[in-house]
């Protein structure tokens, strides 16, 4: 049996960025199935970046754990606007998410840790840095049978 579990969580979370831009188009303007090679053009932007897993076999089946993460990055403008607009769409987004328990059918997540961080863009001999907020689902889940 092959299983597209890593494939169908990325493109489920993309899914529900997608239902979040319908809604909000001048809040969250793209979102990317993985780090982009620039973030040039429409900012924020939302992309799925790590998707580590912990995996535990058992007699028949196959339990996997993933902590797939979604990056916001916001443009820089002046830092208290920055962080006002930001933050705003970081709490509509966690609500958003938390209507989501299942990305896919037959998976919950029942954690989530919220980091801000600095997103660094190297462009010829310049470096620019964006505000940014990592979100990560703890203990998303799968439960699959073993062949």
């Amino acid at each position: 049996m092959t299983t597209t579990f890593r494939s169908d969580i990325t493109a489920g979370l993309v899914t529900i960025l997608d239902a979040f831009i319908a809604t909000n188009p001048t809040l969250l303007r793209r979102s990317e199935r993985a780090r982009p090679p620039s973030i040039a053009g429409d900012l924020p932007i939302a992309f799925v970046d790590g998707r580590n897993e912990d995996i535990r076999h058992d007699s028949g089946t196959r339990m996997r754990v993933m902590t797939p993460s979604v990056l916001v990055v916001s443009p820089i403008g002046d830092n208290v606007e920055t962080v006002v607009r930001h933050d705003a769409l970081v709490d509509l987004l966690l609500d958003h998410f938390t209507s989501y328990p299942h990305i896919i059918p037959g998976t919950i997540w029942d954690q989530m840790a919220v980091r801000d961080e600095d997103y660094r863009v190297d462009s010829n001999d310049d470096t620019r840095f964006f505000f940014a907020t990592r979100f990560t689902f703890g203990n998303l889940s799968i439960l699959e049978g073993r062949s």
